[in-house]
């Protein structure tokens, strides 16, 4: 994770409020932070940077910052810092890091950071779409518990979009690694939960651990495996 100097921290905080309500964009370099401006055709929900603006610091660019902006008087389901798919995709193809702080025009947060940085904590973690969602938990437990490596997130579409969207894993099994088996009564540490969720079905997901599921609400917690039953869809084992 990126650990900003208090200079920078103020520098970034002065032109996301400068910015307010557009969305200010800039770039961390070794030694302090660049204001840049932002020519995306909606600046207050989007950024966009000119290359020429770019190049006086190529080789020096440590990450590249923005921020998203919020109207306190209508409160935000989501964490405003919440990266839009546009977002994953555009910091993949920078190849640097990108900090996203949030502001409703008088105070600023502190920054998240894309590409996330994986957690051996597993339960209390606050959920943010591309971030704290059912499916990097799956990520994180692989990893850590498992010493596999899943693919990234192969969802591409904002989290507002899908709310009661149905398959948002079933389309990704295969490509994640996964197969479907109908033995629910040989369930092994691991093994994962398609899960209907509301009034939508595949579209979350759960980990069995020792007779329990971790899975990601509002915060990831454990809940007893019999609590899920009628909600699970299929079960996925890990074949690589």
């Amino acid at each position: 994770m990126i650990k900003l100097t208090a200079k920078q921290t103020q520098q970034i905080k002065e032109h996301a409020l400068a910015c307010y309500p557009e969305e200010m964009c800039g770039l961390l370099t070794d030694d302090g932070f660049i204001p840049l401006n932002n020519t995306a055709e909606n600046p207050k929900k989007e950024i966009r940077i000119l290359e020429q603006d770019l190049i006086p610091y190529l080789g020096h660019i440590s990450a590249i910052v923005h921020s998203h902006c919020y109207n306190s008087k209508k409160p935000e389901i989501l964490d405003v810092r919440t990266p839009s798919a546009i977002d994953v995709k555009q910091q993949k193809l920078s190849n640097v890091p990108w900090l996203i702080v949030g502001t409703e025009g008088l105070t600023v947060t502190p920054h998240i950071q894309l590409p996330r940085e994986p957690s051996n904590t597993f339960v209390g973690r606050s959920f943010m779409w591309f971030i704290n969602d059912c499916y990097t938990l799956v990520q994180d437990y692989y990893k850590f518990n498992l010493g596999i490596e899943l693919p990234d997130h192969k969802a591409d579409v904002n989290y507002k979009d899908l709310k009661n969207h149905d398959n948002l894993f079933e389309q990704y099994i295969t490509e994640y690694g996964f197969e479907v088996t109908s033995n629910i009564e040989d369930l092994k540490n691991g093994d994962l939960l398609l899960l209907n969720n509301g009034i939508a079905s595949c579209n979350h997901l759960g980990i069995y651990h020792e007779g329990q599921v971790l899975h990601q609400e509002e915060v990831s917690l454990t809940q007893p495996f019999a609590a899920f039953i009628g909600r699970i869809n299929k079960v996925l084992k890990y074949v690589g």
